[in-house]
């Protein structure tokens, strides 16, 4: 693993916040669909094998997603 067991969070807090901020921009997203849209989207994303996996590593792939999320989010805000 990368450095000691000890230090897990100094190597993956970056990801953990990044996939708090998916699920917000998410909900973002689905703000002005019905409630059970984003409540499906939330719970699909959450428990998502994937997104988990990917918020526990240490490499940047939570950030990535967090970025094309957040991407999508502007693109249609712009599309309005």
């Amino acid at each position: 693993g990368v450095g000691h067991t000890n230090e897990f969070y100094r190597y993956r807090i970056h990801n953990i916040v990044a996939s708090i901020c998916t699920l917000l921009i998410v909900l973002r997203i689905t703000k002005n669909e019905p409630k059970y849209v984003s409540l499906l989207a939330i719970l699909f994303l959450s428990f998502s094998y994937l997104m988990n996996v990917y918020s526990t590593e240490a490499r940047g792939y939570s950030l990535l997603i967090l970025f094309s999320v957040m991407a999508f989010y502007y693109y249609k805000a712009l599309d309005k």
